[in-house]
C-alpha cells in the first residue's frame, strides 16, 4: 500500500510539472486525498496510467498541432487511423484522449488537463461518473457509438450526439462544461490489423455560471 501510494504520488508530482512546462497550472495531489480510499485495482491503474502518460508526454514537443501529437501517440502504441483523414478532422481546440475498447484510458491531451478544478489525483483516484454528473438521456447514444466503432473500417460521426452539460460532483464549485462531441477513429494495430483503441474527439467549453443549466 504505502510503495503504492509513494509510486502514484511521485508520478502526478512528475505530470504537473510535465504540464507546467506546457503552460497547465494543474495541482498535483488533492488535499482530500481520494487516492487513499481508492480500490486496489483503481491504485493499480492509476499508477499505469500516469506512467504510461509521462512516457507519451516525453515523446511529444511541447509546441505541436493536435493532429502531429496524434500521429506521435499512434506510432508509441503501434497502430494507426483506419481513415487517414482524421488528421485532417483533428483541430487545436478539440479535447481528445485514446481508449481502448475496455474504455480504458490510455492518453489524454492537454486540452482536457486544463478543464475543470480536479487536481490529477482526483482524475485518476473517481470514475468519469464519479467525477461529472451528466444528462441521462445521452448515455444510451454514447454506448451505441461505442459499440460502433470496434468493428468499424472509417471515423464514426457523433455530431448528431446533440450538445450536453455535465457537472462536477467532487468541488465545491460545481463548474458546468458544455460537450459537442465531434467524432471517434478506430485505430488498428500495425502487427495484427485489427482495431485496439480509438481516439474520441469532442469541443469542451466552461459554461458561464451565470448560464448555469439543471442537468436532468
Amino acid at each position: 500500500m504505502e510503495n503504492a501510494i509513494e509510486s502514484f504520488k511521485a508520478n502526478a508530482l512528475k505530470l504537473s510539472e510535465a504540464l507546467k512546462e506546457r503552460g497547465i497550472d494543474k495541482p498535483a495531489l488533492s488535499p482530500s486525498s481520494p487516492f487513499l480510499r481508492a480500490s486496489h485495482e483503481i491504485q493499480t491503474k492509476a499508477i499505469e496510467r500516469t506512467q504510461n502518460q509521462l512516457k507519451q508526454m516525453e515523446i511529444v514537443p511541447v509546441r505541436l498541432e493536435e493532429f502531429e501529437k496524434l500521429r506521435m501517440i499512434c506510432r508509441f502504441h503501434g497502430v494507426k487511423p483506419v481513415a487517414p483523414e482524421v488528421y485532417e478532422r483533428l483541430t487545436n481546440d478539440m479535447a481528445w484522449e485514446i481508449l481502448d475498447f475496455g474504455l480504458n484510458q490510455l492518453y489524454r491531451n492537454e486540452t482536457i488537463f486544463k478543464l475543470g478544478n480536479y487536481t490529477i489525483e482526483d482524475y485518476e483516484s473517481y470514475t468519469p461518473a464519479e467525477l461529472f454528473s451528466r444528462p441521462m438521456s445521452v448515455l444510451k447514444p454514447l454506448v451505441e457509438k461505442t459499440l460502433q466503432v470496434k468493428a468499424s473500417t472509417k471515423i464514426v460521426d457523433l455530431s448528431d450526439i446533440p450538445p450536453y452539460v455535465i457537472e462536477e460532483t467532487q468541488t465545491r464549485l460545481k463548474a458546468q462544461f458544455r460537450i459537442q462531441h465531434s467524432f471517434a477513429c478506430p485505430l488498428k494495430s500495425i502487427s495484427s490489423n485489427e482495431n485496439t483503441m480509438f481516439v474520441f474527439a469532442s469541443i469542451i467549453e466552461p459554461l458561464d455560471p451565470s448560464r448555469r443549466v439543471s442537468i436532468m
